[in-house]
């Protein structure tokens, strides 16, 4: 309207064209996948095309990458420079901060919930890729699986299949502990610990699982040692690995030396073999391991049925191992004490021993120190129960060795109370007094015989000692009953 523009315009006359825009354009120096590829800008008017355009107030949201973010307008309304401009550095490394969350790829959180044994400098790599089909559009919902390396692998106590099933897995032959925990707790066990091992691969060349290394279990023994979290103390162990002589040696010496004075956290252990074992290998392993707090359970094969997740019954073959570990169920069942013999004790959950014995091939496999397990029908039960030092009949019976470690255990508790009191004139005399109502208990419970000898005296070499001696003999299992019948012609 000024005078002398050269505007031919009147007043009232009406505007044409579009409305100005305050806006920017967004490039990336990936030309390919980049931000802004998409090159449908009329804003740059340096390249033209090239970019996507944004408008002042208004969230951007790429077409190609999904990058959004909002620019404001300024203070007061007015328009920003022309040329302004900002750049988003974008890497596959991201520095996390221990408050704030750092933002990434949309729609993508990842929460690092434990940062136990994390370091300065530790990375993780986060691995995203199509599975397949077509990818999903900007701002679609959609789903990502993954996989990550357990840490955590210290011995826990479970009272429940539930408990065991959601930190293992499901109840399958896939789950080697959730399995053996089930059978244990089908056969009377109250209390399963387990102490996972974790294996260098998932599977071998041909697909199968694969047990963790001779190394590994040799490493989660020194684990074991002494009292488990929670303040218990393990009764029996059982190895899952049912293919090393090696193993077996080291779980007994392991077993000896837990159960000596010094440690005084007694304890066996009850071992299968893996599937394959021939009877005199088995019989060649118990004689070189020839420990009475080891037993041996034999054959090697058996059947049980399970079911899927969709409810249907499957039949699978699994190893001796979890026959070992049904076993000593049955021996920490509350309905049994320390002195109930193992013969004859029934096993539930496999429907068959899919290895069949003669009795002259269980008597062979037997004097040389194995534990059989037999199927009379539909029953399954233990032949005999043995340990592997066939020594004498105070090493060869696997109860002789669970009552000597019940009286050493319910002694040390019953005398505890007088360490830290005055060593006094009449102590001594207490001491027996003590030990003997307490072996006095355990013949009542039919744990221990007999017993006679108890003597309390100052040690001669150290004047805040006092040394104890009894003699006991333990309640033997009945296992054999010999009948002679004389034949006459008359009587």
């Amino acid at each position: 309207y000024l005078p002398g523009t050269g505007f031919e315009v009147s007043v009232d006359d009406g505007g044409i064209g579009e409305d100005g825009i305050s806006g920017f354009y967004v490039t990336s120096s990936d030309p390919v996948d980049g931000s802004g590829t998409i090159n449908t800008s009329v804003l740059n008017s340096a390249v033209t095309g090239e970019g996507q355009d944004g408008i002042i107030g208004q969230t951007y949201r790429d077409l190609v990458s999904g990058l959004s973010f909002t620019v404001l307008e300024r203070s007061g309304g007015s328009d920003y420079p022309t040329g302004t401009s900002f750049t988003f550095t974008v890497r596959s490394v991201v520095t996390t901060d221990s408050n704030l969350p750092i933002n990434t790829i949309p729609g993508v959180e990842t929460t690092v919930s434990n940062t136990k044994g994390i370091a300065v400098d530790d990375s993780a790599v986060v691995s995203t890729f199509e599975k397949g089909g077509q990818q999903p559009a900007v701002g679609d919902v959609y789903y990502i699986s993954y996989e990550y390396t357990k840490q955590d692998f210290i011995s826990q106590i479970y009272t429940k299949m539930s408990t065991i099933v959601a930190a293992y897995g499901e109840n399958s032959t896939e789950n080697p502990v959730t399995l053996a925990s089930y059978l244990a707790i089908l056969n009377g066990a109250v209390l399963v610990a387990i102490h996972q091992v974790q294996k260098d691969t998932d599977s071998d060349e041909d697909g199968t699982l694969e047990s963790a290394s001779e190394a590994a279990y040799l490493a989660a023994l020194v684990d074991v040692e002494g009292v488990l979290p929670g303040g218990a103390r393990p009764d029996i162990i059982v190895p899952l690995k049912g293919d090393s002589l090696l193993l077996f040696q080291e779980i007994a010496k392991h077993c000896d030396i837990q159960s000596s004075i010094r440690y005084g956290a007694e304890r066996t252990s009850i071992c299968g073999v893996s599937a394959g074992t021939g009877i005199k290998s088995v019989g060649d392993s118990a004689k070189a391991i020839g420990r009475s707090r080891l037993r041996l359970v034999y054959p090697d094969v058996y059947t049980l049925s399970l079911s899927n997740s969709v409810g249907k019954v499957e039949q699978f073959l699994v190893d001796g191992m979890y026959m070992a570990a049904a076993v000593a169920g049955t021996r920490v069942a509350p309905t049994i004490d320390v002195a109930t013999p193992w013969t004859r004790g029934r096993v539930v959950g496999f429907d068959s021993v899919s290895r069949t014995l003669d009795g002259v091939q269980q008597n062979t496999i037997a004097v040389r120190g194995v534990t059989i397990v037999e199927q009379a029908l539909s029953i399954i039960r233990i032949r005999q129960g043995l340990t592997t030092q066939m020594d004498n009949i105070l090493t060869k019976l696997p109860t002789v060795i669970t009552i000597a470690d019940e009286v050493q255990v319910q002694s040390r508790s019953a005398l505890d109370r007088f360490v830290g009191t005055k060593f006094s004139a009449g102590v001594t005399s207490q001491v027996e007094g003590q030990l003997s109502n307490t072996m006095k208990q355990l013949k009542a419970a039919q744990i221990v015989a007999a017993y006679q000898g108890i003597v309390a005296k100052p040690s001669e070499d150290d004047p805040t000692t006092i040394e104890v001696e009894a003699w006991y003999q333990p309640v033997f299992p009945l296992l054999y009953l010999i009948v002679t019948f004389n034949l006459r012609s008359s009587l």
